[in-house]
């Protein structure tokens, strides 16, 4: 019977039974712990004292020896036995109860312990932290001098020291190979269990080369770190062990210690691996991620890109002027650059670069042609189908080739194909904010430079086979000038007539939106072919001096009709069909060959029937004299209504100013 003669004093029930069987037997009872000096007694009298005392040894199997006094007056032995046994049997309960109390503390702090390490383990980032919480740990519930963790891969014969304390204290692991065939640690992985050798070992575990050997001297506990994925087997993924206990030896507490914080560190190991692993998945979606983020941002960007350039193309194609198109280029690349300024460089046939496109800087500014020498930047565009990006531009290294007021820090140029060679170069200086051109700033100049080959290929076609329509249209005229030499200055004037009253219209409300460059330029290259068909009419009609007869006045009337059928066709020719065919109708419907009447009568025709009458009044011919200005507007304004459109003699009136001019210049 072992327990503490002090806690007497603090348990109510014990000290209420002692009084009671000093009370019934008329005893004082004394219990005291011999040499520490704990005591109990159920009096207070110190009277008692005095009386004969009987003794009794209650413990002598705890570390102070425990004795019974019993103070009385003249009890009978077998009183003073009775009493002794009921104490006794009272003692030992208590005792029992006091024991057990005291284990189920024990194993209270230790479960607490484990706990806590569990938690503990499972808190640290880095597997280091948790071996050596657990190690120590384990030095504290067993005493152990020295213990570590040993991992194994696939193959348990093979170990690797992963944490170690000695002593107290954390070792450095050093990552070397162990043999582990023959030894505890192999025979514990192949029983799949906790061993505790009691004898003392002797054994050494040998390190791969250049390590150092790990050697088990005294009491051993060992104990596999166990892997469990059901419903697989176990398997074995390390071992924990404990060696030289400080005090004494090892026993069963200590083994089923070590095989309790053994399940914690198999948890540790897995923990870790999986936290591994799940870090290089993490590594791998954050590269994915990023990867994946990039190529959205570049397909954004190329989204953009190809918006931006999608944008300018059916700007730049919407027009077939070569210097609307330069100049949108050279627009849209300073902007969406954001360079200082662009410019548009061309190169003709003769090696001559003129720059027909510009933006952010005066076109006045420029040269308006230069014949670059070989080595500079603008001849080195031209001969190279590459960009050529310079962010850190030295004029003394290299001159650009031409005058350009404008302090270069940096530029990016892209040129533009046509036909096989370099036919323009887009040039962007100076990106905004000090920034430099990047490779991306050369891919939008490449995809812009891509439709701009397109829209310039095809304006300079346009306007070849314009160029080409005018000349032939220019020959036709000349035809009905070869029949009639006195109408060829008739022609000129009468054309410049009809542009300038094109151009009067284009003012007005009604006329703005169908009167623009493209309507003007086509009735001033059709207006001298009114009257083409008079190719048909006979010398003897057509040079006849004097008046004609009506039939004659018949055959004279055809050349209208006959006009119209020569120029139907080609869409080009078109406007001059139009004219060639109405410009004598009139306005009240009663002109001839079709008797059109009002805006029935192509606009075009219209306009050249106030700019022919005009010029014929105020001209000389063979068969009559010239008349004044103002005879001419008398009669004009007299048919306004009936022969001609009112606001097409408006517009005549407007412009008359220009219109004398050209007059008196052109005889």
């Amino acid at each position: 019977m072992t327990f503490e003669v002090s806690k007497l004093n603090d348990d109510p029930a014990i000290q209420d039974f002692l009084a009671r069987v000093g009370a019934v037997f008329k005893v004082g009872l004394e219990i005291e712990a011999n040499g520490s000096g704990a005591v109990y007694r159920s009096f207070t009298d110190e009277k008692t004292g005095k009386l004969p005392v009987f003794s009794a040894t209650l413990s002598q199997g705890g570390p102070v020896p425990v004795r019974l006094n019993i103070y009385h007056h003249n009890a009978g032995q077998d009183i003073l036995s009775a009493v002794e046994k009921l104490i006794r049997e009272k003692l030992e309960d208590y005792g029992d109860v006091q024991n057990l109390t005291q284990e189920l503390l024990v194993n209270y702090d230790k479960l607490n312990m484990y706990r806590s390490l569990a938690e503990q383990i499972l808190q640290p980032e880095h597997s280091a932290e948790s071996y050596d919480t657990l190690l120590a740990g384990l030095e504290l519930l067993i005493h152990a001098g020295k213990c570590g963790i040993i991992a194994v891969g696939d193959n348990p014969a093979v170990g690797e020291m992963v944490a170690c304390r000695k002593e107290g204290k954390t070792q450095p692991p050093v990552p070397t190979k162990y043999a582990l065939m023959g030894t505890p640690f192999e025979r514990a992985a192949r029983e799949m269990r906790s061993l505790m050798l009691m004898e003392t070992v002797a054994e050494t575990v040998h390190a791969s080369a250049g390590g150092v050997d790990i050697v088990l001297k005294g009491p051993l506990l060992v104990a596999p770190l166990l892997y469990r994925k059901p419903p697989a087997s176990p398997r074995v993924v390390g071992f924990l062990f404990a060696l030289s206990p400080t005090e004494g030896s090892f026993n069963e507490v200590d083994q089923h210690a070590i095989a309790t914080i053994s399940s914690l560190a198999s948890i540790a190991m897995k923990h870790f691996e999986a936290l591994e692993t799940a870090r290089r998945a993490t590594f791998e979606m954050d590269t994915m991620l990023k990867d994946l983020m990039s190529t959205f941002e570049s397909l954004q960007l190329q989204s953009a890109l190809v918006e931006q350039v999608n944008r300018i193309s059916i700007r730049i194609n919407s027009t077939l002027d070569l210097d609307m198109i330069f100049n949108s280029i050279a627009d849209y690349t300073r902007s969406l650059l954001n360079g200082e300024c662009s410019l548009v460089a061309v190169m003709s046939g003769a090696g001559r670069v003129t720059f027909p496109g510009a933006a952010g800087i005066e076109r006045d500014t420029l040269p308006r042609a230069v014949v670059p020498e070989q080595e500079c930047i603008l001849s080195l565009c031209f001969a190279s189908e590459k960009p050529i990006i310079e962010n850190h531009y030295d004029p003394s290294k290299c001159l650009l080739g031409f005058n350009i007021p404008l302090a270069i820090r940096n530029f990016v140029t892209y040129p533009i194909q046509s036909l096989g060679k370099t036919a323009a170069v887009i040039m962007v200086f100076n990106k905004g904010e000090g920034q430099p051109f990047t490779v991306a700033d050369s891919d939008f100049l490449k995809a812009l430079a891509y439709q701009a080959t397109t829209a310039i290929e095809n304006a300079r076609l346009l306007n070849d086979l314009k160029q080409t329509q005018f000349t032939m249209m220019a020959k036709l005229s000349e035809l009905a000038e070869k029949r009639d030499p006195e109408t060829g200055e008739h022609l000129l004037r009468m054309q410049k007539y009809s542009r300038i009253i094109a151009q009067e219209l284009s003012k007005t409300p009604k006329h703005a939106h169908q009167i623009d460059e493209h309507f003007i330029n086509q009735l001033y290259a059709a207006a001298p072919l009114h009257d083409i068909g008079k190719v048909a009419i006979t010398d003897g009609v057509l040079l006849k001096r004097g008046k004609l007869t009506p039939e004659e006045w018949d055959v004279m009337k055809t050349h209208a009709e006959v006009g119209e059928m020569i120029l139907r066709g080609p869409d080009y020719l078109k406007v001059a069909a139009e004219i060639a065919g109405y410009h004598h109708e009139k306005y009240d419907g009663s002109g001839y060959p079709h008797g059109a009447k009002g805006e029935d009568i192509p606009l075009v025709a219209r306009i050249v029937a106030v700019a022919d009458v005009y010029d014929a009044l105020t001209s000389r011919r063979v068969y009559k004299e010239d008349m004044s200005h103002e005879v001419a507007m008398d009669i004009i304004n007299r048919d306004t209504g009936k022969h001609f459109d009112p606001e097409v003699v408006n517009a005549l009136k407007a412009g008359m100013r220009e219109i004398l001019t050209i007059k008196n210049l052109i005889r």
